[in-house]
């Protein structure tokens, strides 16, 4: 059984892809503004393993128009003007394939948009539906390609008409058998003044943070407490808070951070809360360009957030830790917990693996009688981190 186990040990399992929204471990990054001075395309970025969800940037006028910009990425038009985004379209097919998340990001920090009502949002949420996700009309700018959701990345003060057009997606959402995906953008300080209604009424998934260009970054007055705070007393208590962090030091005018050790420090203190959802970085074109010790920076913020649980495998007693530090399953909520993906089978196996590490050691050692220590330890971490179905099957046969 020895030379089985050390056969099985050594086997290359290909990763099963899928997207899991109650992880604290994902990348969110931005695409389409090129802020480093160029970008590569959209399914380059996807093609690494480093992230999870892209947020294409930007919608940046509505409603009366809308209007796009992915500067170089797009410059062919439909009659009315709104871009024609063949490429894109294509790129965002690839990406969801390869399991990342690809959601439409309004807003931004220029451009000409601001909701009047709740008539009008409720007007714009069609608008939206049928143009860039499970609707139809004349015109959509990817084609066939449906985005998995919507981002508010609004900074112009105005909060009118964002809850009714939140409620009015989800309804649209609750039609289709397709998980979508609500998020939001909010500046560090406590309640923003864009999207805190939106924050404290709608039901959203992820608000990625922006801890930079303001007073409250991570190195000065870090108040991700508050945050924290609102997370685990709003209503929406399954929403996943992002740490958002400039990509390099010309991403941004403060808040980018060099210091690995400081990162990894913060990620293992915040990481605590199960409201905790990963990493957010300004953006694709910035974290992949800019390089540190031989590798991108998005690279070495994957590898930080992959150290969350790590510590605890050391110490059975400390993986044991609250209910809610292992994400709550439903927080995708109930429109994005329709679909039957990959995500949420992967949400279960990585729970089941987590709550079964000590009983697969008991069976292992009971089966094995004479197996060393060092070859159950591998057994046990290779059950707590696998990420394949093969893995899991072979594992279950000790």
């Amino acid at each position: 059984m020895l030379s089985l186990l050390i056969t099985i040990l050594g086997l290359e399992i290909a990763p099963v892809f899928g997207f899991d929204a109650s992880s604290k471990k994902n990348v969110a990054v931005y695409w389409g503004q090129a802020s480093a001075g160029s970008q590569e395309s959209l399914a380059s970025y996807c093609q690494s393993s480093d992230i999870d969800i892209i947020l294409l940037s930007f919608l940046h006028s509505f409603p009366q128009k809308v209007g796009l910009d992915f500067t170089s990425s797009c410059t062919s038009s439909f009659p009315s003007g709104l871009l024609h985004c063949d490429q894109i379209g294509e790129d965002i097919k690839t990406c969801q394939n390869l399991g990342k998340k690809v959601l439409l990001s309004m807003g931004g920090s220029a451009g000409s948009y601001g909701l009047s009502d709740d008539t009008q949002a409720q007007e714009f949420a069609d608008t939206l539906w049928n143009t860039f996700a499970g609707g139809s009309t004349l015109e959509r700018p990817f084609n066939d390609a449906i985005v998995d959701g919507f981002d508010f990345d609004i900074e112009n003060q105005n909060s009118a008409g964002y809850v009714a057009l939140a409620a009015k997606l989800r309804e649209l959402f609750s039609s289709s058998t397709k998980s979508y995906y609500l998020s939001a953008a909010p500046q560090c300080f406590f309640p923003d003044a864009s999207v805190g209604d939106l924050l404290k009424s709608a039901y959203i998934d992820f608000a990625f943070i922006q801890f930079y260009n303001n007073h409250c970054n991570v190195d000065r007055q870090f108040n991700w407490d508050t945050w924290a705070k609102f997370a685990s007393s709003t209503s929406n208590k399954n929403i996943k808070l992002y740490l958002g962090l400039p990509g390099s030091p010309s991403a941004a005018a403060s808040g980018y951070i060099s210091n690995m050790t400081k990162i990894q420090s913060t990620v293992d203190l915040i990481s605590r809360s199960g409201n905790f959802g990963g990493l957010m970085l300004w953006d694709a074109s910035q974290s992949f360009s800019n390089q540190v010790d031989g590798n991108s920076y998005a690279a070495h913020m994957k590898e930080i957030l992959n150290t969350i649980g790590t510590k605890a495998l050391k110490d059975p007693e400390s993986s044991k830790g609250p209910e809610s530090s292992k994400g709550p399953e439903s927080s995708k909520g109930p429109e994005s917990s329709k679909g039957p993906e990959s995500s949420s089978v992967q949400s279960r196996t990585s729970t089941t693996l987590s709550r079964n590490t000590d009983a697969s050691a008991t069976q292992v050692s009971t089966s094995g009688g004479s197996l060393s220590t060092s070859v159950l330890t591998k057994i046990i971490r290779l059950k707590t981190r696998a990420k394949s179905s093969v893995a899991v099957k072979v594992l279950k046969w000790f």
